[in-house]
């Protein structure tokens, strides 16, 4: 393989890996001639966490999410990887190719207020968001009912 199908992003915030379909995803990230993208979302080629350009050879590409100024973080869950903007909760699914990724938008004013405020728990994924608590169920996010909401939400820089 030439160097440029191995080409490997030059910069990502949050590292992730796919357990079931051997990838390697980054958040924020970028390459060698691009300035970083803080809403894209880059994966390598399956099996090849060193192979990430995109080409009929290699299931490499990237996504960037529509919503949002950021993303802030990301978990590995069961089924799936969840994607925090600072507005919104999206899910990356693995399809298989050609499409590789499938990604959709499960909650919105749901943003995640920090990269490591976001765990699973159970089956479920549970997260702080700029303005209140959250968790997700098999109808999508839903708010999490919190006694301390003034306490931590009113003092909130």
């Amino acid at each position: 393989m030439d160097a440029e199908t191995k080409k490997k992003p030059t910069t990502d915030d949050h590292p992730q890996a796919a357990r079931l379909e051997a990838v390697l995803y980054l958040l924020r990230s970028a390459n060698t001639d691009a300035a970083q993208d803080p809403l894209i979302v880059r994966w390598s080629d399956q099996l090849d966490f060193t192979t990430w350009v995109v080409n009929s050879r290699t299931q490499a590409g990237s996504f960037h999410i529509p919503s949002g100024s950021e993303i802030r973080g990301g978990i590995q869950g069961p089924q799936q990887a969840f994607i925090f903007t600072d507005l919104d909760c999206w899910v990356m699914q693995y399809l298989g190719p050609p499409l590789v990724w499938g990604f959709n938008q499960i909650g919105t004013n749901c943003g995640l207020v920090g990269s490591n405020a976001v765990t699973n728990l159970y089956g479920r994924t549970y997260w702080m968001g700029t303005n209140n608590f959250f968790f997700t169920t098999g109808q999508g996010v839903q708010e999490l009912p919190c006694t301390v909401w003034d306490t931590i939400f009113q003092n909130l820089d």
